[in-house]
């Protein structure tokens, strides 16, 4: 692989190439792991060993190469190394163990051959189904992608896909290959690799895994050393890069990688996963070489498909520092050796590492070592143990471990050294099997410190010599420097080479010195101290500081101070300086011109002569001064006196400070040296002050209007005076009243002052508020202040006015009505919305505004106020809105009529209310009326009956939107009974929706049945609130009857009056009886009996002749005479009829009925019958049964027929 090692390893594997190109099987010296200098910084191992499979590589499409299969061209590393490895795993037919890149794209013979029908015959030939070679490209493809993204097809592994499938006709078995390092081995290195005994190694891979997850498990690569006797030693656990971890020594990362395969594949694209792995586990070189070797623990076939490459063995020995603290001390300090041991970055564990270090000659432990750090035992196996005994100069360390993820850790003890000197410690001083450390230097020198004399003017006097002195302790302590050569000679301002110097006193670091001086006259001179540190540790040294007697020193480790005392002779001029005031012509109060006499001394009390006197006082007006001068004007001698008097007039500025304060000076030359100045002699003249003020204020009031409105102005004027005898600053009319506007002032001079007698004028307005009307006036105070000069401020009493406003509260109030969800025709519920307004069109505030609508059912009202609830300023509106939803009682009186009011209460005076607002909403009506009317007959199997009962309901509704009263059903029906209500509420009214039922039962008449229905109208009426009564159309029944003309008829004989035997003339009598059995009036009756001889009937009628109303029966008689036919025929036959028409229009006849008398003749009477008596002489009657029977039938035909006509009707 080129380029494919993370970064972290690419210094050391560049350094590590020139050592491997040169190995060819001589061992070099291993290079070390890390570097010195950074303790607690973990660095990168050093790769002592990588095989890239990158040598002598070809990229054309047969070159891919394995270690020895036959037929391969052998892979040989760059310098020179060969592997090895299990033949399961090193034999190509077997597609493991090919070395190729991307771009070696056909599969090489020596990968395909074998016998055919074996089971290790052409797995990785190239067939329809196995294209197990294609898939190590890609896997070589992936690792390109991740590791070199420049030339990613040209990127050689080692790679293996373990196929199991032969691709041969007769075909093979899948098997498990061998594992373990005897028959597993993938890799192994043929020559030795050199090492470092002692050293820390571990091992590296980068691996590429595809198909990851299936059953047949995933490669498990296991890597081992190997010593020059052959014994094996694993390195680690196995690692499987098909496994995403937390482990920081691995990273992983997948690979999407795209390749035509062919066959039945195609191109596809794979998910292949990277892990760069580092073994978790280092371990220590016990011998000078040693091999690596690499298995997969994982020998299951049809899977366990990986590559790998850059096979690294890297030397991760940690790192050794060493350090003192401090590195530079005085003799016999103490310093503390501090041993760090670094991991290096893997941060493996290492264990049992050894430590010892031999100070350098004159370095030794201190008495108290502090034996310490922060290593401690962890993984090894030997204990951990230091040593480092006090006064010794050797420390040892022994089973040194640092822990699994731990950086670095730590071994400290304090050191000493009595002698001065640079003492190295270097790698030279350690024995270690870690990498040694840089030179460690500990720098041992005592602080020196000088002290030297200079003068910076002449002497006051020649036998003035100065000492100077290095004590110990204290300022007053012994003297510890050479004072040979300590006290100056010289005069003048010389000191005399070599004199006043201590020369260098070796010092004890950290104790305190103290320089001082001695001589004669020291209050003489003052005197300066600068000291510098040549070496530059020293802190805080004074440069020119004045010297107060001595200067305290806490000299450090290898300081070299070097400080030099400055004198400098003071001369003694001296000038004393009074001045006094008369102030007798100064008034009570004092006023401005008033004098002031001014007497001033100045005495030459120095020790020199002093030339150029002069008395200075910088008082403004003072007159010019007049001298008394002892000898020569402007010198005075020692112990000489000069004195001077002036006069000042008082000023204003005077008076309003209430004072005059003066100060002057004298001043007067020395014969060398700065000119001298006396301190001032000051005088302070009280003056007697009386600060006064006047004060007025007046209002206009022309533009105010009457009744005031808000925005009308007053224009205030303001008169102050000062009446007193002081000048007063800061002048100001205060005006605390809100509105007002600014004051423009007219000042007699410069603004915000007056001078006594001087008045000061203002002007303001102020635009009046509706608080000021509402109140009825405008008071207002104002005060004036001025600041005299001293004391407190003049304040004369207010200006006050008080401006009547004329008030008139006014309200103006609407209220309007908004119908337009009201229906048309109106119905209950719909919503009218109010709408109130109130307007303040008075110039005051009214107060506890309401608005008050009694219209019950309205909703409360909603406002909408301008400002606070209940308040309306003038001009300010509120607004209102309610809803009504309308009652039946206001579509009843058409319209609904409403009144609000509101009220307002001003500020004074009764309650505001305005003329109510009153609404008229006009509301549609529809009176309305629904009627209906139902019969229901009683149920009956035969036909109408007089009396059957017919029940009439009567329904009226009110579907109007307003009530109807007197609300009555008419029905004149004859006959018909009294009409029973169900009302809904109270009777004779109807809301809106409501509806009245009722009841009357009617008896059917004759009259009805021969109708044949019952007809019948009924009507109903209401009256509305307003308007004609309503009067829906009539509902009307026509209960259809079942009319049944029914009629029976009988006929006997009577032959009792026939004599036996029968005789011609003898009488029979006839009786006919017809009843209606209907239910229906017949008429026309007839009884018609066409026998000869009959003689006429004579009915016996029940009511009208020829009439029979159902139910009744005529009777009629008629008699026969019989004739000798009838005799001769032993028999009378006779057929009768009855017929009759009815109301329904229809004729109704019977059958005929039949009787038939028979009697005896003589021819009929046997021999043996003579000799019987005759019960009778009339004849003997056998017809009455057969008559009956006749009759009986005919009845039975008649109802048949009957029957039949009423199954005819509709």
């Amino acid at each position: 692989m080129r380029h494919s090692l993370p970064m972290k390893l690419l210094a050391s594997v560049l350094a590590t190439a020139v050592f491997s190109m040169g190995l060819g099987g001589a061992l070099a010296s291993s290079a070390l792991a890390t570097t010195p200098g950074a303790p607690g910084v973990a660095q990168s191992g050093t790769v002592v060993f990588n095989e890239d499979f990158e040598n002598g590589t070809d990229d054309t499409a047969l070159g891919a190469q394995s270690y020895s299969a036959s037929g391969s061209t052998a892979y040989t590393g760059a310098s020179g190394q060969t592997y090895t490895g299990s033949p399961q795993w090193i034999n190509g037919i077997r597609c493991n163990g090919v070395i190729l890149s991307h771009d070696n794209t056909t599969t090489p013979a020596w990968a395909v051959s074998g016998s055919a029908g074996t089971a290790t015959n052409n797995r990785c030939a190239d067939s329809s189904g196995v294209r197990s070679y294609q898939f190590l490209r890609m896997l070589a493809l992936a690792m390109g992608q991740e590791f070199t993204p420049g030339s990613p097809s040209t990127n050689h592994v080692d790679s293996s896909y373990t196929e199991c499938r032969s691709t041969s006709t007769s075909g093979g078995t899948c098997d498990t290959l061998p594992t373990g390092p005897t028959d597993g081995l993938m890799f192994k290195t043929a020559a030795p690799i050199a090492v470092t005994p002692g050293h820390y190694y571990t091992f590296g891979v980068d691996t590429a895994y595809m198909n990851c997850g299936l059953p047949a498990g995933d490669p498990s690569y296991q890597f081992a050393r190997s010593d020059e006797l052959g014994n094996v030693t694993l390195i680690g656990a196995p690692l499987n890069g098909c496994q995403s971890t937390t482990d920081p020594n691995v990273t992983s990362s997948e690979q999407e990688v795209t390749s035509n395969v062919g066959g039945v594949f195609g191109t596809v694209t794979k998910s292949v996963r990277i892990n760069s792995m580092t073994s978790d586990v280092a371990f220590q070189a016990t011998t000078e070489s040693l091999g690596l070797e690499m298995w997969n623990t994982n020998g299951t076939t049809d899977g366990n498909d990986g590559a790998f490459d850059n096979v690294r063995l890297v030397d991760v020995t940690p790192q050794l520092d060493k350090s003192f603290t401090p590195g530079l001390i005085g003799p016999g300090g103490t310093s503390t050796l501090t041993l760090t041991v670094t991991n290096t970055d893997e941060l493996n564990a290492k264990s049992d590492w050894t430590i010892t270090d031999t100070l350098p000659a004159g370095v030794v432990m201190a008495d108290v070592p502090n034996l310490g750090g922060t290593c401690v035992q962890a993984s090894g196996t030997d204990p951990f143990l230091t040593t480092a005994n006090p006064g010794g100069n050797v420390i040892t360390v022994t089973g040194g471990d640092l822990a699994s993820r731990m950086v670095s850790c730590t071994i400290t003890v304090d050191v000493t050294a009595a002698a001065e000197g640079t003492y190295v410690n270097g790698p030279a001083n350690i024995a270690t099997n870690l990498n040694p450390p840089a030179d460690a230097s500990l720098v041992v020198r005592a602080p020196r410190l000088a002290l030297s004399k200079a003068l910076g003017a002449d002497r006051t006097a020649a036998a003035d010599q100065f000492a100077v002195e290095i004590r110990e302790d204290s300022a007053t302590g012994p003297v510890v420097n050479n004072t040979a050569n300590s006290t100056t000679t010289g005069s003048g301002a010389a000191v005399s080479a070599g004199t006043g110097v201590t020369g260098q006193y070796v010092a004890n670091a950290g104790s305190t010195y103290y320089l001082t001086e001695s001589g004669p006259n020291l209050s003489g001179y003052a005197k300066a101290i600068s000291c510098t540190d040549a070496n530059g540790l020293q802190t805080g040294l004074p440069h020119r500081a004045a010297f107060g007697g001595s200067l305290e020193l806490v000299p450090v480790a290898g300081a070299d101070i070097s400080c030099v005392l400055t004198n400098t002779a003071v001369q003694a001029p001296q000038l004393t300086f009074t001045k006094m005031a008369n102030a007798s012509g100064i008034q009570s109060p004092s006023q401005v011109g008033d004098v002031i006499t001014y007497t001033f001394t100045a005495e030459n009390n120095g020790n020199v002569a002093l030339s150029g006197v002069v008395i200075d006082d910088p008082l403004a007006g003072l007159s010019p001064l007049v001298y008394t001068w002892p000898g020569s004007p402007g010198t005075l001698l020692p112990g000489e006196t000069v004195t001077a008097t002036a006069t000042y007039a008082i000023t204003q500025a005077d008076v309003d400070a209430g004072h005059v304060a003066n100060s002057a000076v004298a001043t007067g030359n020395p014969p060398t040296g700065p000119p001298l100045m006396t301190p001032p002699s000051s005088t302070d003249t009280p003056l007697t002050k009386a600060p006064a003020l006047q004060f007025s204020k007046m209002a206009d009031t022309s533009a105010i209007h009457n009744p005031a409105v808000v925005g009308d102005v007053i224009t205030y004027t303001f008169t102050a005076r000062n009446t007193g005898n002081v000048k007063l600053t800061n002048v100001s009319i205060d005006d605390p009243l809100a509105g007002l506007s600014p004051l423009v002032y007219s000042w007699p001079g410069t603004p915000d002052v007056l001078l006594p007698g001087e008045s000061v004028t203002a002007k303001a307005t102020y635009a009046i508020t509706q608080a000021d009307i509402s109140a009825g006036h405008v008071v207002n105070s104002a005060t004036v202040t001025g600041a005299p000069p001293t004391g407190p401020a003049v304040t004369p009493p207010p200006g006050t006015t008080d401006t009547p406003l004329t008030p008139a509260p006014g309200l103006h109030f609407t209220k309007t009505a908004d119908s337009s969800s009201v229906h048309d025709p109106a119905k209950v519920g719909d919503v009218i919305t109010y709408s109130f307004a109130a307007k303040n069109t008075g110039n005051v505030k009214l107060t506890d505004v309401t608005i008050d609508d009694p219209l019950a059912g309205l909703s409360p009202l909603v406002f909408s106020w301008p400002g606070n609830s209940g308040e309306l300023l003038p001009g300010e509106s509120v607004t209102a809105k309610a809803t009504y939803a309308i009652t039946q009682a206001d579509i009843d009186a058409g319209h609904v009529v409403n009144s609000a009011t509101i009220t307002g209460t001003p500020p004074t005076g009764p309650p505001v209310a305005p003329p109510p607002g009153a609404t008229d909403t006009p509301l549609t009506s529809a009176p309305a009326m629904e009627f209906s009317k139902t019969a229901t007959a009683a149920a009956s199997d035969g036909p109408s009956r007089v009396g059957d009962h017919i029940v009439y309901r009567f329904t009226a509704k009110n579907n109007g939107n307003v009530k109807l009263t007197k609300v009555s059903i008419d029905d004149q029906m004859e006959g018909l009974s009294a009409l029973t209500y169900v009302w809904p509420g109270t009777p004779g009214e109807l809301l809106p929706g409501e509806s009245v039922t009722a009841e009357a039962t009617y008896a059917v008449t004759q009259g009805d049945i021969d109708a044949g229905h019952v007809a019948n109208l009924a009507t109903t009426t209401g009256t509305p609130p307003t308007g004609p009564v309503v009067t829906p159309p009539p509902a009307g029944t026509d209960t259809p009857l079942s009319p049944d003309a029914g009629f029976a008829f009988f006929k006997t004989a009577d032959g009792s009056a026939i004599g036996d035997p029968a005789k011609v003339g003898d009488i029979i009598t006839f009786n006919f009886t017809a009843k209606n059995t209907g239910n229906v009036v017949l008429t026309d009756v007839a009884i018609r009996d066409a026998m000869p001889g009959l003689s006429a009937l004579d009915h016996r009628w029940p009511g009208t002749p020829g009439v029979l109303n159902p139910g009744e029966t005529v009777t009629a008689k008629a008699t026969y005479a019989i004739t000798q036919a009838d005799i001769n025929a032993g028999q009378v036959f006779n057929t009768a009829t009855a017929l009759a028409g009815s109301t329904t229009g229809s004729l109704v006849s019977t059958p005929p009925a039949n009787v038939v008398i028979n009697f005896p003749t003589t021819e009929a009477m046997g021999p043996d019958r003579a000799e019987e008596p005759l019960a009778f002489t009339g004849v003997v009657l056998t017809v009455l049964p057969i008559s009956v029977l006749i009759v009986g039938a005919g009845l039975v035909l008649f109802l048949v027929g009957r029957r039949k006509k009423q199954a005819a009707r509709p």
